[in-house]
Formats: structure tokens, sequence, C-alpha cells
């Protein structure tokens, strides 16, 4: 039997849920431009952090993305869910609330809800959507 939610977020409350879970974890999924464009000011910084040894650069970090209608176990739909298997180990246990990377220690800052969005962690790597 299918859980059926009754009530929905939008998807401008869903991607904005999604920025939000961007800017809070910046440092695992920044992209080369976005390093670029933060440390501007530093060129050799930029290089450090952009370009391998051989002077090609390193690909962009994967992204956390937005899925609707998420279904990952029978039965249970996630009206949005922001999917990122690639981040760092159960990072939606700190998803908005922040907390500590079990896996290197450093502290993950909180941020803002979104207003009318509840969040719930559905996998260790999907935070599922909901209306608050």
């Amino acid at each position: 039997m299918s859980t059926t939610i009754t009530r929905n977020i939008t998807r401008t409350q869903a991607e904005a849920a999604l920025a939000a879970i961007k800017t809070q974890f910046r440092s695992y999924c920044a992209t080369n431009a976005e390093i670029a464009a933060e440390y501007a000011d530093d060129p050799e910084l930029v290089a450090l952090l952009t370009t391998r040894r051989d002077g090609s650069l390193w690909p962009d970090a994967p992204q956390p993305k937005l899925v609707e209608n998420f279904e990952w176990t029978r039965g249970h739909v996630a009206p949005f869910a922001i999917v990122w298997e690639e981040g760092p180990y159960e990072w939606v246990y700190s998803a908005f609330y922040g907390g500590t990377d079990e896996e290197f220690g450093t502290t993950i800052k909180s941020v803002e809800t979104i207003p009318g969005v509840a969040s719930e962690a559905y996998t260790s790597w999907a935070l599922a959507l909901y209306p608050a």
C-alpha cells in the first residue's frame, strides 16, 4: 500500500531547499568556477584546488540533485528529495540543522530552513522534503 501525501510543496520551495543544502555543504560540492570566484584574489590557491599536476582541471565535485516523486522503498513516495549519493558520509543527518562530519570531524554549520518545508532522512544519502 502506498503512502499518499494530500498536500504538497512547490518546486520553488524544493529548489530553495536544494540551494540551502548546496550552501551548507559548499566545501563538499563547490564547482571549479565557484572556487575560482570565491578565491579570485589568490590565483595560486585556485590553481591548487582546481588543477591536477599535469595541468588539466579536476572534474567538478558531484552535486546534490533534486528528484520529484522520489521512491526508493516500495510504497513510500516523497514529493521531492535531495539525492546525493556521492556526498559526505550520512550528510542527511546534518542537513539544515548542522552537526559534525563523522568522517573528518569537521563542523557543519546550520542554515535556515525553508518556510513550509519539512525534511527527514529517507536514506543516508537522500533527504525527503514534505509540506510542513
